[in-house]
């Protein structure tokens, strides 16, 4: 193989690997900004790292999605600790899930054959919200680890 296709093919590697590298960075920014467009809540995008989605849909819109969001924690980057400080704020007056919460909680994961019973929903604070439709939010906060489990159910 002569070396301008061996330059050619590996720009095309390089292109390709930006386009992923692009395309994970915006999903997890795109979901942040849903969240805030649907529930009004400002999550930061700086270091989030989707480890998990799932969403089903009808053409109505209604279903459940649920993500997993991580975030750096013990980075010692000023962006990072920025990002940490945002969700501790955000969070800052949060309870701790009631049993009820959890149940409906791990209800919903059920519904949609994801296992929830890995996670330690006490060890969390959670923001519920709950719209005129009856849709509904819970989010939880594990701070230890910097993880949001984003819980929504659309009606």
């Amino acid at each position: 193989m002569n070396t301008s296709k061996k330059i050619i093919i590996c720009l095309a590697l390089v292109c390709v690997v930006c386009v992923v590298f692009l395309v994970s960075c915006r999903s997890v920014g795109g979901y942040v900004k849903t969240v805030r467009a649907n529930w009004g809540i400002e999550l930061p995008e700086y270091g989030a790292k989707e480890e998990f989605a799932y969403s089903t849909s009808s053409p109505h819109g209604d279903g459940v999605r649920y993500h997993i969001i991580d975030y750096p924690a013990g980075s010692e980057s000023a962006k990072a600790q920025d990002s940490l400080f945002q969700l501790e704020k955000l969070f800052y007056n949060a309870p701790c899930p009631a049993e009820s919460q959890i149940q409906s909680t791990e209800l919903l994961l059920d519904s949609i054959d994801v296992e929830g019973s890995a996670v330690d929903w006490t060890r969390c604070r959670l923001i519920y919200l709950r719209q005129e439709d009856n849709s509904e939010l819970y989010m939880y906060y594990q701070s230890d680890t910097g993880t949001v489990y984003i819980l929504e159910s659309f009606i």
